[in-house]
């Protein structure tokens, strides 16, 4: 990958199956304008991720990790270059393609869990099926059954403020694998959490890309 801060870098932490590249990303160019002076994030970047496979960005602040996570999702608009997810290329002149995107093809893990307070865990992992307004009859099974995958099935009619920080990303990294997304982005996804229940959020996300990916190449055999 090139096209980053030049302290940026990028780790493969694992992959497992390979039905091709699940994210594209092609001559990607963006800059912000600061005052009179034009700040260049992404120069010319390009990656691609594979079924099973797990990036990690790596830089300091600045670097512009988020500018490309942002980019990739369509929360922000790159300058030049394409992001296709799963063989559909971004539409960014589309608001309503860009939010599509996110609902159906990207499921996101942030550092600050961005949970609904109101909300159980439960009915916070089964927001993408609500917001996707798209019939789905297993629904409810798929949202007990990641929440027993991550761990957290225990604490299902909880709310937020009855969690722990560790409780909080795992309930994150559950919403974010409930409606199968095609990619999973997760920015800084352990930031706010002890180093144990880090390395347990990753072992969590590693583990579900794995199964996903075997499963796919299972099926196309």
């Amino acid at each position: 990958m090139s096209g980053l801060g030049d302290t940026t870098t990028t780790n493969n932490i694992t992959s497992a199956g390979n039905d091709g590249p699940r994210v594209v990303i092609r001559d990607l160019v963006k800059s912000y304008r600061l005052g009179d002076e034009s700040i260049e994030v992404l120069r010319g970047l390009s990656l691609s991720v594979s079924a099973g496979e797990i990036v990690s960005i790596m830089g300091p602040s600045g670097s512009g990790k988020t500018t490309l996570l942002n980019c990739i999702s369509g929360i922000d608009s790159p300058d030049g270059g394409e992001v296709s997810i799963a063989g559909k290329i971004v539409d960014y002149a589309s608001e309503r393609a860009r939010t599509n995107l996110r609902r159906h093809d990207i499921g996101m893990v942030f550092q600050f869990f961005n949970l609904v307070p109101t909300l159980t865990v439960r009915e916070n992992v089964g927001l993408p099926f609500l917001i996707s307004r798209q019939k789905n009859d297993d629904a409810e099974e798929r949202v007990q059954k990641v929440l027993e995958q991550v761990g957290i099935a225990r604490r299902a009619d909880h709310r937020p403020y009855q969690l722990s920080g560790g409780e909080m990303q795992l309930a994150s990294i559950a919403r974010a694998l409930a409606h199968r997304p095609a990619a999973i982005l997760a920015d800084e996804p352990t930031g706010n959490v002890n180093p144990a229940v880090g390395r347990c959020d990753h072992e969590n996300i590693a583990r579900r890309c794995k199964i996903r990916a075997n499963r796919r190449v299972a099926r196309d055999a």
